[in-house]
């Protein structure tokens, strides 16, 4: 017990633990641990997994930082929303059988997956043209 009241950092413990386990030995895969540890690593490193996990650490580790970390994002979200209603307003009715930048904004931000949806069709579109433009059963020419 007195050997353990007399260190003075991390790095004297970290010493000791080296010191008692030079003489173990590593067995590698042959361990019955070794299954266990790949998928710890797997788990670990995982991206997702990291940003979940820095998430809870720095934003959602009690209540208060909970409430005012959603309240920030439902501010930022609402200024964008007004933002873009407001520029609408500024352009007047000229825009209004058209689609600009302020307008497309507004749509998306009110009704995200909606126009999520018609981007992601008007990309695979695109895609689908440029793909039957180079058929490959014509060959080469």
């Amino acid at each position: 017990m007195s050997a353990f009241c007399t260190m003075k950092g991390n790095k004297e413990v970290a010493k000791l633990i080296n010191k008692h386990c030079i003489k173990v030995e590593h067995v590698g895969q042959d361990s019955y641990l070794y299954v266990v540890i790949q998928d710890i690593n797997s788990y670990s490193n995982n991206w997702l997994i990291k940003v979940k996990t820095r998430l809870k650490h720095d934003y959602f580790t009690n209540l208060w930082l909970a409430i005012s970390t959603i309240a920030a994002l439902l501010l930022l979200y609402l200024t964008l929303l007004q933002t873009s209603c407001n520029a609408i307003d500024a352009q007047g009715k000229e825009l209004q059988g058209k689609k600009g930048l302020w307008v497309g904004l507004t749509l998306f931000l009110l009704h995200p997956i909606k126009e999520f949806k018609k981007i992601f069709r008007s990309a695979s579109n695109k895609i689908v043209s440029v793909i039957d433009l180079k058929d490959p059963s014509d060959g080469p020419q």
